[in-house]
Protein backbone atom coordinates (compact mmCIF):
# COMPACT_ATOMS: atom_id res chain seq x y z
CA UNK A 1 0.00 0.00 0.00
CA UNK A 2 1.22 3.18 -1.04
CA UNK A 3 0.02 6.97 0.72
CA UNK A 4 0.35 9.72 -2.05
CA UNK A 5 1.66 11.64 0.87
CA UNK A 6 4.40 11.13 3.89
CA UNK A 7 2.63 11.04 7.05
CA UNK A 8 4.03 11.27 10.43
CA UNK A 9 3.92 8.19 11.98
CA UNK A 10 4.52 6.18 8.90
CA UNK A 11 6.57 6.43 5.57
CA UNK A 12 5.36 6.94 2.80
CA UNK A 13 5.11 2.73 1.91
CA UNK A 14 3.47 0.43 4.52
CA UNK A 15 5.40 -2.63 4.12
CA UNK A 16 4.01 -6.38 4.17
CA UNK A 17 6.09 -9.43 5.71
CA UNK A 18 4.90 -12.77 4.82
CA UNK A 19 7.29 -15.57 5.58
CA UNK A 20 6.14 -18.69 3.71
CA UNK A 21 2.93 -19.94 2.26
CA UNK A 22 -0.08 -18.00 4.44
CA UNK A 23 -2.45 -19.96 6.87
CA UNK A 24 -6.28 -20.07 5.24
CA UNK A 25 -7.09 -17.54 8.07
CA UNK A 26 -4.04 -15.13 6.53
CA UNK A 27 -4.70 -15.73 2.90
CA UNK A 28 -8.47 -15.73 3.54
CA UNK A 29 -8.01 -11.81 5.35
CA UNK A 30 -5.70 -11.23 2.51
CA UNK A 31 -8.10 -11.77 -0.65
CA UNK A 32 -11.35 -10.14 1.57
CA UNK A 33 -9.27 -7.24 1.89
CA UNK A 34 -7.77 -7.23 -1.59
CA UNK A 35 -11.57 -7.02 -2.58
CA UNK A 36 -12.66 -4.46 -0.26
CA UNK A 37 -9.73 -2.28 -1.59
CA UNK A 38 -11.50 -2.79 -5.53
CA UNK A 39 -14.67 -2.07 -4.46
CA UNK A 40 -13.27 1.04 -2.80
CA UNK A 41 -11.76 2.26 -6.06
CA UNK A 42 -14.25 0.80 -8.66
CA UNK A 43 -16.42 2.99 -6.67
CA UNK A 44 -14.64 6.36 -6.51
CA UNK A 45 -14.28 5.89 -10.44
CA UNK A 46 -18.05 5.47 -10.60
CA UNK A 47 -17.51 2.53 -12.75
CA UNK A 48 -20.11 0.07 -13.29
CA UNK A 49 -19.03 -2.98 -15.36
CA UNK A 50 -15.01 -3.95 -15.33
CA UNK A 51 -12.97 -6.98 -16.67
CA UNK A 52 -10.39 -8.07 -14.49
Amino acid sequence: MEFPDKRPDRGRARKSVLTGPPDATTFRTMIETRIADLRFVLDALGLDQVGM
